[in-house]
């Protein structure tokens, strides 16, 4: 089949970005691949998007628009995909766009390679500039859970709408989508990657990511950081439960470790002692994690190892 002959899925699910959407639309209906299905979801969005995604469905027949309640990005992308007929999904959020070429690259890649996956590099941006592109990956192919660890150890990036996916991964694979709002994307890859797809790279930028201040990853509140911190910890479950935790125990040993201290810094307290607890273990385990902590995060560590009930206090002095 002609390269142009295929049909490729993008799926953007959409909570209250009237200001970014008609810009995030308008990236993907002039791609120089146009053999496209379009699939909006707009999550229970209250700021009147609603209205801008169907005059852009009236004018484009390629554009599908669900209107559901709202509950969070993974169950909007999860509609998208039961309705989605391409041979490969390309995910993107409404506050991102695509770069020009983005999908024709993707395709030409998965096809000479016969990947299940196409990892791809993208651009951040702040107020629609470009500040810097993503670290390289450091690879052209590897199989997933290699390349899951790649993910867990920082070295590539798990966001769904950074890796192109034959759609055929969702009919092979079931997938699990727990009431987690931070880190889904991570999720659903993990469960992708534990099966052994076929991962490679591409090396040319394909999105133009956009931090806003309104995007989950920059207003982190006490409830987001719950999630973030729930997120690793059903990681965790999953590998342990199918027996494939040790190879990335100190990735998540890490993240762990990075995560209790996120939580001290913002003065997140609800999970301290449990938190404390593993942190103690895990620099047990792996001393050399002492490197990541400052001269006032060594102290506070020495302080709860001589006694947990002054090191409790003391990670609140600390924090003040």
């Amino acid at each position: 089949m002609n390269q142009s002959e295929i049909l490729v899925s993008v799926i953007i699910p959409v909570y209250n970005n009237k200001q970014y959407i008609a810009m995030c639309l308008n990236s993907v209906i002039d791609q120089s691949h146009t053999n496209l299905e379009v699939i909006v979801v707009d999550d229970g969005s209250t700021d009147g998007v609603d209205a801008i995604i169907r005059e852009y469905a009236k004018n484009d027949k390629r554009i599908t628009a669900i209107f559901t309640d709202n509950h969070g990005p993974s169950h909007a992308r999860m509609c998208g995909v039961k309705v989605a007929k391409g041979d490969y999904i390309q995910y993107l959020d409404s506050d991102d766009t695509l770069l020009p070429h983005a999908i024709s690259g993707l395709l030409e890649r998965a096809l000479a390679t016969n990947a299940d996956i196409v990892a791809a590099p993208f651009l951040f941006c702040c107020n629609r500039k470009v500040e810097r592109e993503s670290d390289e990956l450091g690879f052209d192919e590897m199989d997933g859970q290699e390349y899951l660890g790649a993910i867990l150890a920082n070295k590539a990036y798990g966001s769904l709408w950074a890796n192109f996916q034959k759609r055929s991964l969702y009919q092979r694979f079931s997938l699990e989508s727990p009431p987690i709002h931070y880190g889904e994307d991570i999720i659903w890859m993990t469960q992708f990657l534990v099966n052994n797809p076929k991962v490679v790279t591409i090396k040319t930028p394909i999105i133009h990511y956009n931090r806003v201040a309104t995007s989950i990853t920059q207003d982190f509140t006490k409830e987001k950081y719950s999630h973030f911190r729930a997120y690793q910890l059903w990681i965790e479950a999953f590998l342990k439960d199918r027996s494939l935790l040790n190879p990335y125990d100190e990735s998540l040993a890490r993240m762990r470790v990075s995560t209790t201290l996120t939580g001290i810094a913002r003065s997140y307290f609800d999970y301290l002692a449990i938190d404390m607890k593993r942190l103690m273990d895990d620099l047990k385990k792996y001393p050399h994690f002492i490197d990541m902590l400052d001269r006032r995060q060594r102290k506070m560590v020495k302080i709860y190892r001589i006694s947990s009930f002054l090191g409790y206090w003391n990670v609140r002095r600390y924090q003040k």
